[in-house]
């Protein structure tokens, strides 16, 4: 399932207009042959039309992935005029034309899927904001350097110098893994409801981000990504010094427990309840202030916001339901493959149904250790 990007749309294109070229060339065409060329100069037309509107649109995800200090995702984002012709396409075009696999199907095409997806990744802050490695070029995995920095040493102008064997990589530790979604709806619902088809894509890509938002705060590792709130062996822990429950007090303490240069651009995380408990508080030093500002709509502790992770721990004995970090530095986001839908008209059409497969590769862990701290509901 290609990520398609502005070159391929244009190598397309070119490799048409060699046909149209060798056609023009001949001293007479036949019917036929004028037909095909028509055909061809439709075709050229709107796949330059197409790669224009995907660089127009890499270029924006580049801005915004600079202005938010992160990499961009794989592959190009676009929104594109093509959308409602390429579903009409599908109705009216033999699958086996497009085959994949042994009867036949249809790749949704990047520019559909891609702003789509852009909307779906903001679904988690921690999506929408960590460091994003593209493995689309290799293997699903990487060594990454060790989540702490190295050791320094002294040593005078001449002075004996100790080698330091500390390895910088060490092993694998970020593997991206499938996430999917199998949905079968009937093709009269796909025929007869207007806009059927561009509502089932959204779902099914919102459906993969909400699996991967669930994972990058809580997940275990293993067969998903490693979870930024399950971290406790990675980032700092700041007690409440409450048993079962956070204490107004918590907020400033993981502020002064996180290191100055991670402060700016550093946000505080948890989910909805949470941030209930935590509006209810007055501040420490003047209990009538109340401690969440929500001005302008945007809570926030200190100046620094207040996101909300939906999966993020509940308040409890023991939990960790209160992050601050500076996300583009303490999590680490691995893409291998992009959402990609494949529509198999085929498989299930004996019971009327049509078979869309969504799903994409992607791993997470927590990573510099000294850009986040997690704050626990407990005593200590």
């Amino acid at each position: 399932m290609g990520y398609f990007d502005s070159r391929i749309f244009e190598g397309d294109a070119e490799r048409l207009q060699h046909r149209v070229s060798e056609l023009n060339a001949k001293p007479h065409m036949s019917a036929n042959e004028r037909d095909e060329c028509l055909s061809l100069l439709g075709q050229i037309h709107a796949l330059e039309g197409a790669a224009g509107t995907v660089r127009a649109a890499e270029l924006s995800e580049l801005k915004a992935s600079i202005a938010r200090g992160t990499a961009p995702i794989v592959g190009g984002g676009c929104g594109s005029s093509d959308v409602q012709a390429f579903y009409d396409f599908i109705r009216t075009t033999n699958p086996q034309a497009l085959a994949v696999g042994d009867t036949g199907a249809y790749v949704v095409p990047a520019p559909i899927l891609a702003p789509i997806q852009e909307a779906a990744r903001a679904l988690s802050p921690i999506t929408a904001f960590a460091y994003n490695l593209d493995l689309s070029g290799g293997a699903p995995e990487a060594e990454l350097p060790l989540k702490t920095h190295g050791v320094a040493a002294h040593a005078t102008e001449l002075g004996t110098r100790s080698e330091q064997t500390a390895a910088t990589f060490a092993s694998v530790n970020v593997v991206a893994r499938d996430i999917y979604s199998d949905q079968r709806p009937s093709s009269t619902w796909l025929d007869s409801v207007p806009g059927a088809p561009d509502m089932l894509t959204r779902w099914l890509v919102e459906d993969l981000y909400e699996t991967l938002e669930e994972d990058v705060a809580v997940g275990a590792g293993t067969d998903r990504a490693d979870g930024l709130f399950a971290a406790t062996g990675v980032y700092d822990v700041v007690p409440s010094g409450a048993s079962d429950a956070l204490a107004n007090t918590l907020p400033m303490a993981m502020i002064c427990a996180l290191a100055a240069r991670w402060l700016p651009g550093a946000v505080f995380l948890c989910n909805p309840a949470t941030l209930g408990v935590l509006s209810a508080f007055g501040m420490p030093s003047a209990a009538d202030a109340p401690l969440v500002n929500w001005d302008g709509g945007k809570p926030s502790m200190y100046g620094f916001p207040v996101l909300t992770q939906t999966s993020a721990p509940a308040i409890g004995n023991g939990a960790h339901p209160l992050a601050l970090a500076n996300l583009a530095s303490a999590y680490l986001l691995a893409t291998h493959r992009p959402p990609g839908i494949l529509i198999d008209p085929y498989t299930a059409s004996a019971s009327g149904k049509i078979r869309y497969l969504a799903s994409m590769r992607v791993g997470g862990t927590p990573w510099n250790s000294g850009a986040a701290v997690l704050g626990k509901s407990d005593t200590a």
